[in-house]
This record gives C-alpha cells, structure tokens and sequence, in this order.
C-alpha cells in the first residue's frame, strides 16, 4: 500500500512519535492493523488537545476494527484495508525489501 502511495505522492516516515508516515508534508498515517490499547489510548488524547491535527491524521485499519478505533479515537479518520490484501505477505518465507529477500521461515 505504501508503495503504491510512494508513486503518487511523497511519503517518508515521520518523527512524530506515534505516527508511521508523513505523506505530502501534510497528512500523517498510522498503520493499526494490530491494535494497541495504549497508542489509541495516546493519539486519542493527542487529538482532543491538539485539534488542529484532527483532520491530518488517518489510522489504517482491517474492516472488523474501524466501530473500535472510531469509538476510542473522536474524530478519528481510518482507512480500511482488507486482510486479503497483505495475506500473500503473511504466507511468504521471505520479506522482500528493494530487491532484497530475507528470509524468515514461518515454521
């Protein structure tokens, strides 16, 4: 998914602490597909203090929790993805990273 962003806009991962990437200097993306109590928990007081980044902040989650994190996080933006779609990753032996394969075995 990154990397088809990557083709249509900047992306580079950001410093903000609780954020994976920054895309266009503008909107930050956080990958949630395993969730964790204590990040949501975090972003979601993040945001209620810090209105202005409510609307450049969008959390990239499977269908079955979008109703979860949208109850956690107010104003909370996601993106959904569906586990078909990073499935041929998870059933790999190897990652493949710029041409490069590591190898991982997953037995």
């Amino acid at each position: 998914m990154v990397n088809d962003l990557s083709k249509r806009h900047h992306i580079e991962y950001t410093d903000f602490r609780h954020m994976d990437f920054l895309v266009d200097n503008e909107l930050y993306l956080k990958m949630m597909l395993f969730l964790d109590i204590n990040q949501i928990g975090y972003l979601s007081n993040f945001i209620d203090v810090n209105s202005r980044y409510q609307d450049k902040m969008y959390f990239i989650c499977f269908p079955e929790d979008e109703k979860y994190l949208t109850d956690l996080i107010k104003n909370c933006h996601t993106i959904i993805i569906d586990k078909s779609t990073i499935e041929e990753y998870l059933e790999k032996d190897y990652i493949e990273l710029n041409g490069v394969k590591m190898y991982c075995p997953t037995e």
